[in-house]
């Protein structure tokens, strides 16, 4: 079960929204390849960034035959440290603490194993608040198992700019997915006093 904060949901106007490609799922042994976020306020994009991150040590993409990045994408890519750097000091210097994504405690967990192997820096201080579209739909339509991307969109009638599990598209894919959520999950407890709920 995680938590979600409705108050925070229902009065957001500013915030994040993230994802990343990585070379595997454990954020200890593997790394992150690509990382989108847009910023959002208001309801308009303010900013948008999509890069590919370059690593140090050749480590095998064991997540290649899902999200199609080859070696050769990531060779004149800007080093991860200067990937990461720019993230963290474009929302934490900000102050930006939502933040959003599909199955977002996995990008989440990377993120903040990198900010501090990489940067040194400690991500958990600027981001309060965590909005995950894969557990929204969940709750909202009362869903047997999590969705991927790619369901939660058809579902939703969205269509992507391109091949999903490429973070430029899954971001914006994750964007209009959140903003037709949000307005379901505050429509479902519109009557209910909790100001926090528990989701599968």
């Amino acid at each position: 079960m995680v938590r979600l904060n409705l108050e925070a949901l229902k009065s957001l106007k500013e915030y994040v929204v993230l994802d990343i490609e990585t070379t595997g799922l454990d954020p200890e042994q593997d790394d992150i390849i690509e990382l989108s976020f847009l910023h959002i306020r208001k309801r308009t994009i303010v900013y948008a960034f999509d890069s590919f991150a370059r690593l140090d040590l050749k480590k095998e993409n064991t997540a290649k035959y899902v999200n199609g990045i080859e070696e050769e994408q990531l060779a004149n890519a800007p080093h991860i440290k200067d990937v990461l750097a720019f993230f963290y000091g474009y929302t934490a210097l900000r102050g930006i603490p939502n933040y959003v994504g599909h199955n977002i405690a996995f990008d989440i967990q990377f993120l903040r194993q990198k900010f501090e192997r990489y940067l040194g820096r400690d991500g958990r201080l600027h981001m309060a608040h965590f909005f995950c579209t894969m557990r929204m739909a969940t709750d909202i339509y009362e869903l047997e198992k999590w969705p991927t991307l790619e369901e939660l969109a058809g579902g939703l009638g969205i269509e992507a700019d391109g091949p999903l599990h490429i973070s430029k598209n899954d971001v914006l894919v994750t964007y209009k997915a959140f903003r037709i959520l949000r307005k379901e999950l505050l429509r479902k407890y519109r009557k209910s006093s909790q100001r926090v709920i528990y989701i599968k």
